[in-house]
């Protein structure tokens, strides 16, 4: 029975015949399918941001306008662009598979789903690895700058989570059992004898090429040769192998200023177990995946009679040195080429511009050609000129350092010679005009850069004028090689690439503008009139043409003619990212703008061996590439390197830093730089060891 309230009665329930109730109503769902979707109050994308919603972001559509939807999730409202909502939820591996149907060539198409892919996973290294390929292929310097540390960080757990699964390894087999048991106890000193014998062949592979670490993989190789067998003790029969890896697992195509450094390990073959030959270092773990194989990392032999040394430098006479530049299999029964016995009673083999020094266990020590003056330049001071072809101009004290090789020579003249050698030094035939064509238009557009810049006039030669100065000078090494030198008061420094970052108490729109004197190459977001942005308390930006948050405006252009800077430090390279963590913060940097400057720009100052860091005055800075913006910030921290390469430590003054100012309001920061002229660095002094496949 069913009581009913406010009545005085009673009903059986079989006497009443229930109201008639329709199906609810069914409630439209979307799935945010961009990485990130910004919600607007209105149907407008320059309307205010009212939420940010990341991708597979579950919400209701409340209506429709123009091409918006109107949606609703948790009790946040707004308007989204209809093209950033999906009808079903977004799964890693269906935009994965949309970014490998998208043509190669399609790079703004797959760069789409990649960030996509990234943003849903992103502890997922093939995603980020695809997104760091296309980035790459796309040259956004400042996104792929972002994703590499994503990537970084993923394969530093993955390194991580490796290494502690191989101790564990280790440790289990430890106390192995077998033949290589009875081999290691038979020696307390733990030295064999090896009969040696490099007919075997060369095996090699490659594994995975998609999780190794590369940006541009070309497969994670590797090569195994058995090089000798123990002969004289119990470990009879046992193998002497040698395993080149390279190092990181990835034979990878490589950018400007990067290498690959091959990793060459010897060791015992003990049937059960490999043992490490005179170090413990253990092989990289995929390639003994790769073969099968487990090392004992807690034993190790020596081999009596192999010596891994070798010389530095070797010299072959007649001013001929040579430099060491990377150890490595051979690949071949014996080096081609000439036999060339050197002082020490070194005998090398030379074939063209290479020269290997043999090992008994069948590696080689590969030693290049080593210049001194291309790493150190010749000064004018050094030179006799021939003052009847050669102006008063020429011979005013300068340096000419190292530009590039000539593959063939066009008409020279013969202008003068290295006092101490005795050695010619060309230029081009003064009738080939052509030869200077392209260099004069740079000398001159640099030249006028400069008087924007400053303020002032500098001297602008005419075309014969700044022919007779001898821009470039050729000069023939002892080899026969010849080198083409560039007078270093006459040279245009390398393209400027700033990152603007813009922070404010609340959001605010700003427009920036770059000054007339400013020559841009190209810009993320794309310079359309200038940018307008938003800011944001998190530090970010809202793009306002595209609708992007970004973390920071990128543009990159031709810097002026700068005076040589009178003071600065003088560090190694592999000080370098040290020396700049630790003077960025003192020009104004703060913890997150540190980060990006080191990490763009620490690796492109590998190429020399000493750099010169200075840091122009921000005035100058104002002057050379202003920024104009609306409203103007109350605070400015602008920071602009100068680095120069350099041969050998050379001795500066150091700087005096102003006091860092306190960011109050509308904060402008941008930080930029640019490298000066680089000698020319033998490949060895780059990495070493090390070898390069050059990018295609």
């Amino acid at each position: 029975m069913l009581a009913v309230a406010g009545l005085g009665c009673k009903r059986s329930s079989d006497d009443a015949v229930p109201p008639a109730v329709g199906p609810a109503p069914a409630v439209e769902v979307r799935y945010v399918l961009a990485s990130v979707a910004v919600v607007r109050a209105a149907p407008d994308p320059g309307a205010e941001a009212v939420a940010r919603w990341p991708i597979g972001t579950r919400v209701v559509v409340a209506g429709r306008q123009d091409r918006f939807i109107r949606v609703d999730q948790d009790g946040v409202r707004g308007f989204l662009f209809e093209g950033l909502l999906s009808e079903t939820e977004p799964k890693l591996a269906a935009l994965i598979a949309s970014y490998d149907k998208a043509p190669e060539g399609a790079f703004e198409e797959r760069r789409t789903w990649a960030e996509r892919a990234a943003a849903l996973a992103p502890d997922d290294e093939g995603a980020v690895r695809r997104l760091v390929d296309v980035l790459d292929r796309l040259g956004d310097r400042k996104a792929l700058l972002r994703a590499r540390r994503g990537l970084e960080t993923i394969l530093a757990a993955k390194a991580a989570e490796a290494a502690a699964s191989t101790q564990t390894a280790s440790t289990s087999i430890a106390r192995f059992q077998g033949p290589g048991r009875a081999c290691l106890a038979s020696s307390p000193r733990r030295e064999v004898q090896v009969r040696f014998d490099h007919n075997s062949p060369v095996i090699s592979g490659s594994v995975d090429e998609e999780s190794q670490g590369c940006s541009e993989p070309e497969g994670c190789s590797y090569w195994l040769q058995v090089v000798g067998e123990v002969t004289g003790t119990t470990c009879t029969g046992a193998r002497l192998v040698v395993l080149q890896t390279e190092e990181g697992g990835c034979l990878c195509k490589c950018d400007e200023a990067d290498a690959i450094v091959p990793t060459t390990l010897r060791f015992l073959d003990l049937g059960d177990a490999w043992v490490p030959v005179m170090h413990r270092e253990e092989a990289p773990r995929w390639a003994l995946q790769a073969l099968g194989k487990i090392v004992v990392t807690e034993e190790h032999v020596t081999v009596a009679g192999l010596s891994l040394d070798a010389p530095d430098e070797i010299d072959l006479g007649d001013r001929k040195r040579l430099r060491r530049a990377w150890d490595g299999l051979r690949f071949e029964n014996k080096p081609g080429g000439s036999v060339v016995k050197a002082a020490g009673g070194h005998q090398l083999y030379a074939d063209g511009a290479r020269f290997m020094l043999p090992r008994p266990d069948g590696t080689v020590v590969s030693y290049e050609r080593l210049i001194p003056e291309r790493e150190e330049g010749i000064s004018t001071e050094d030179i006799d000129f021939d003052v009847a072809k050669t102006s008063t101009q020429a011979r005013v004290a300068t340096r000419y350092v190292f530009h590039d090789g000539v593959a063939s020579l066009p008409k020279l003249v013969p202008v003068g010679r290295v006092r101490e050698t005795k050695d010619e030094l060309y230029t081009y035939a003064l009738a080939e005009d052509a030869q200077w064509d392209e260099r004069y238009a740079n000398y001159a557009a640099a030249t006028e850069q400069y008087r924007q810049v400053y303020g002032k006039e500098r001297e602008q030669l005419s075309k014969r004028s700044f022919i007779d100065r001898i821009p470039l000078l050729l000069w023939a090494d002892p080899f026969g090689e010849y080198h083409v030198f560039i007078r270093e008061d006459l040279v245009v420094p390398e393209m400027a690439e700033p990152l603007v970052y813009l922070y404010a108490p609340q959001p605010t729109r700003v427009r920036i503008d770059v000054g007339e004197n400013v020559e841009l190459i190209a810009a993320d977001p794309p310079y359309e009139a200038g940018w307008s942005v938003r800011t944001r308390a998190d530090g970010q930006l809202d793009d306002l043409s595209s609708g992007r948050v970004i973390s920071s405006v990128f543009w990159e252009g031709r810097s002026s003619l700068l005076p040589e800077p009178r003071t600065g430090f003088v560090v190694a390279a592999d000080e370098v990212r040290g020396k700049l963590e630790e003077v960025l913060p003192k020009l104004g940097l703060a913890a997150r703008e540190v980060t990006d400057f080191v990490e763009y720009w620490a690796p492109r100052l590998q190429a020399a061996p000493y750099y010169r860091l200075s840091f122009l005055d921000p005035r100058l800075v104002d002057r050379m590439a202003p920024l104009l913006l609306s409203p103007a910030p109350d605070v400015s921290v602008r920071v602009h390197m100068d680095a120069k390469p350099l041969a050998r430590r050379e001795k500066i003054a150091a700087p005096s830093f102003a006091p860092v100012p306190e960011r109050r309001g509308l904060v402008l920061v941008e930080w930029s730089g640019f490298r000066r002229a680089q000698p020319s660095v033998p490949y060895y002094a780059r990495n070493s060891p090390a070898m390069c496949l050059p990018r295609r």
